[in-house]
């Protein structure tokens, strides 16, 4: 080391500064993959809920949810909160089974992905857009019903030991219609959604559709950004 020091004519300052500076850039190179490595793992989580949804499987995507987390919640529209276990299992087999009946469809690929890890590598927030169509159930001897839907998530997920789980699921349809009818007249009614079947945990009015009155309801300020850990 002495030698190595007269060579460079650095002082041993020097050499503690530049190894320090060694590992802090190493923590951020680290910390750059990992966050990485969670932006595909997360993507990878919301395509395969898109997958299902459109293959009427919704059944295999309860598990995508932190059911060990109390804190864990689902939400859809205006329909109310559905929080723990047992709701949510409830909120997607009972509802989502109602909705799969013979002639139904659910398309909605996703796009504009905003990510954003904590600091502390633990949560993570994500919001997506998503544009597609729906073919619901009708009373009985009626034709299913065809809807334009315009839906954006709102998702809050958590790093357990098996990976990035939905902490707080979040849809919001903003934009929907009957295929024939303009959006812009038809939009302020709400999605009944689940709430008319199952009775959420507790309602919220955080949440409007849109209609030719107004814009989209979620304000720019709720969209991901950074922070260091979650605080609820």
């Amino acid at each position: 080391m002495q030698d190595f020091i007269e060579k460079t004519q650095c002082t041993a300052d020097d050499i503690l500064a530049l190894a320090a500076k060694s590992v802090k850039e190493s923590e951020i190179s680290l910390h750059h993959a990992r966050n990485e490595a969670s932006y595909v793992d997360i993507q990878n989580l919301m395509n395969k809920y898109a997958s299902y949804h459109y293959y009427a499987q919704h059944g295999k995507t309860y598990e995508y949810f932190a059911l060990d987390d109390p804190r864990t919640t689902a939400e859809l529209g205006s329909t109310g909160v559905y929080k723990g276990r047992t709701k949510i299992y409830q909120m997607f087999q009972i509802y989502h089974d109602y909705n799969n009946q013979p002639g139904t469809a659910h398309l909605h690929p996703l796009n504009t992905p905003l990510i954003c890890v904590a600091g502390d590598g633990m949560t993570a927030k994500g919001y997506w857009l998503t544009n597609g169509l729906e073919v619901l159930p009708s009373p009985p001897g009626k034709p299913p019903l065809s809807m334009w839907f315009l839906d954006a998530y709102n998702i809050t997920f958590v790093k357990t030991k098996d990976g990035w789980k939905w902490l707080h699921f979040h849809m919001l349809d903003d934009v929907k219609a009957i295929f024939y009818v303009s959006w812009s007249v038809m939009g302020k009614e709400k999605n009944p959604g689940p709430g008319g079947l199952i009775p959420p945990s507790y309602k919220t009015d955080s949440y409007e559709p849109y209609w030719r009155g107004r814009g989209p309801s979620l304000e720019v300020e709720t969209l991901p950004k950074p922070y260091e850990h979650l605080e609820e």
